[in-house]
């Protein structure tokens, strides 16, 4: 099974090592990761819709109190 951290293990790969982009492999690859992404959202009954929402509105929160940079959930 291939997942997101095999995903960002190539990419990181290419940023660090200089490895040549496949691009048509990445594209498999995140296909993949979008397929298990769209699974668990479906099973949980959560749409994608709703998901950006709530993105949008951390990140704009993080942004009001300027914790946009670092690391970590509760930023």
């Amino acid at each position: 099974m291939q997942g997101v951290g095999e995903t960002l293990n190539k990419y990181k790969k290419t940023i660090r090592d200089g490895i040549a982009l496949d691009k048509e492999d990445m594209a498999s690859e995140l296909g993949d990761v979008l397929w298990y992404l769209s699974q668990t959202a479906t099973d949980m009954g959560i749409g994608f819709g709703h998901i950006a929402e709530k993105n949008v509105e951390k990140l704009a929160d993080r942004a009001r109190r300027g914790r946009l940079h670092g690391s970590g959930d509760n930023r």
